[in-house]
């Protein structure tokens, strides 16, 4: 269900990095993003092509969706399933599952819930440690990659 354009939205935003390298939590990653938290492992020096790297966010992102279609239960379309997929691995499954945004989209009371939703996302998980002051702080490029997804989420099907 995962649509080309939340695949090529996540590669836009993660960035191919070859070589393994130290990600933010002190975790060694590679390719897109991916780190040792799952398979495959993740190891000081080594080096993916970029071939690799797209079949290891492939299965990544639909890990992803699995875990998330275990929560959401409205239906989706495909852009609205790949845009919170994007989220969700950059920010992982249980912050986006239990936050505002997910709470309107199940709001059977609200008018334009996937509307609302939307509107939350952009304020989703924007903000981040600085690494050279260890203070918490909005990130404009966490900012213009939620504003994207919000805008693939509300992308109808004709």
């Amino acid at each position: 269900m995962l649509l080309p354009e939340g695949l090529d939205l996540v590669k836009r935003w993660e960035t191919f990095v070859p070589e393994a390298y130290l990600d933010h939590g002190g975790k060694f990653a590679c390719g897109y993003g991916h780190s040792t938290i799952g398979p495959p492992a993740v190891n000081e020096g080594d080096v993916w092509t970029e071939e690799y790297a797209s079949a290891v966010l492939q299965a990544d992102l639909e890990d992803v969706g699995l875990r998330l279609l275990k929560k959401i239960t409205v239906p989706l379309n495909g852009y609205q399933f790949s845009a919170l997929c994007s989220i969700a691995y950059n920010t992982g499954v249980s912050g986006l599952i239990n936050s505002e945004a997910i709470r309107l989209l199940h709001d059977k009371t609200i008018t334009y819930p996937y509307e609302k939703c939307s509107l939350a996302l952009v304020d989703f998980a924007v903000t981040a440690k600085d690494k050279h002051t260890g203070i918490r702080r909005d990130f404009l490029g966490l900012k213009l990659r939620r504003i994207t997804e919000s805008a693939l989420f509300l992308t109808k099907v004709n």
